[in-house]
């Protein structure tokens, strides 16, 4: 997937998938890389300036094993949400990202200085947590 830029239509090996239904309403995926905002922070929380509050994305990626368990579970008429068993070889990963800035730390200390970058729709670039 890093070869492929975390897109699962690019990727060459194994087959990735994007957990399904979250496409549209109010929270719905960015639509370049499929990110989803996750739980914001505010400092002083890690270390940032009290009252300053950063945004968090996140994607996530299941493996073709994995993703007939989703799919079983998301075309049921009647879903099972309290015991989804994956069988083995499922395979999931995710990648976090965060609009934190250096000027946003109280030390003043750029924690995701060299991390890698994702120019997303009308959002500032994210920076992934190494």
């Amino acid at each position: 997937m890093i070869e492929a830029d975390f897109d699962p239509f690019a990727s060459k090996g194994r087959r990735w998938f994007h957990m399904p239904m979250m496409n549209f309403g109010p929270f719905a995926r960015e639509f370049i890389h499929g990110l989803t905002e996750e739980r914001g922070v505010e400092g002083p929380e890690l270390g940032l300036k009290p009252g300053v509050r950063i945004r968090n994305f996140a994607v996530g990626f299941y493996n073709a094993v994995a993703a007939t368990t989703i799919r079983r579970i998301w075309t049921s008429d009647d879903p099972n949400l309290i015991d989804p068993t994956f069988p083995p070889g499922s395979m999931t990963f995710k990648i976090l990202f965060s609009n934190v800035k250096k000027e946003d730390f109280a030390d003043g200390v750029d924690r995701l200085a060299g991390a890698p970058t994702w120019q997303v729709h009308e959002r500032a670039d994210l920076r992934r947590p190494n």
